[in-house]
């Protein structure tokens, strides 16, 4: 996979410090991906893998998740607020969930678009 140096530029010394040992929130987050890789998970959890990224960051990531998904037999759950780690990353699925149930589902990115124009209550205030 594409997701080593090319991504993450030359800083090879962060493969060999200890699990998040001495990272920035940014490096934490770039890393947890790399963890994941290396160990050859066939699938990834990612849980507000975009928060705290600045516009580098965030590129890097889409397109370590974009490799990774495109992997035979690989795949990722991305959980986040934010659209702009969607618009980065193509999306087979969205789901919202509210309270722990997933209240709405569709294919393609359509529906965060939707929930970024109106917010999750809409224009009738009842929720997705």
């Amino acid at each position: 996979t594409a997701c080593t140096r090319s991504h993450f530029g030359s800083r090879q010394e962060l493969l060999s410090r200890c699990v998040n040992d001495g990272f920035s929130g940014g490096e934490r987050k770039r890393m947890e991906i790399v963890q994941g890789m290396m160990m050859n998970s066939s699938f990834g959890v990612f849980d507000e893998l975009d928060s705290g990224l600045d516009v580098d960051g965030l590129r890097q990531v889409a397109a370590c998740l974009t490799d990774w998904r495109g992997a035979p037999g690989k795949g990722v759950l991305i959980i986040t607020h934010y659209l702009q780690l969607l618009d980065l990353v193509p999306v087979d699925w969205v789901h919202v969930l509210q309270n722990g149930r997933i209240m709405k589902s569709e294919q393609g990115v359509a529906l965060a678009n939707k929930l970024a124009r109106t917010g999750f209550l809409g224009d009738e205030g009842g929720g997705p």
